[in-house]
């Protein structure tokens, strides 16, 4: 398991024990974290982000904004670029 991959799981855990509902959005930080990997991305930037949707597929822009609309749910996985705004 990646790094990205543990992490992902330590965050999810932890919000889950708050109290979130995360279904989908574990789903498509999933699809994130395995784009990620392809990209032998050993951290996450706006980049690599950016990148992203047009590996995803066809998507609505809502569902790719999703896994970061918070601001919160990749904070964990990157702590070195401080927390979320």
């Amino acid at each position: 398991m990646s790094t990205l991959s543990q992490a992902l799981d330590r965050s999810l855990t932890l919000r889950r024990r708050l109290g979130y509902s995360l279904d989908t959005t574990e789903r498509n930080l999933r699809h994130f974290i395995a784009f990620a990997a392809r990209e032998d991305a050993e951290s996450l930037s706006t980049a690599l982000f950016r990148r992203w949707p047009a590996a995803f597929g066809h998507a609505h822009r809502h569902t790719l904004g999703r896994p970061l609309g918070d601001g919160t749910a990749l904070c964990p996985m990157a702590p070195r670029h401080g927390s979320a705004p």
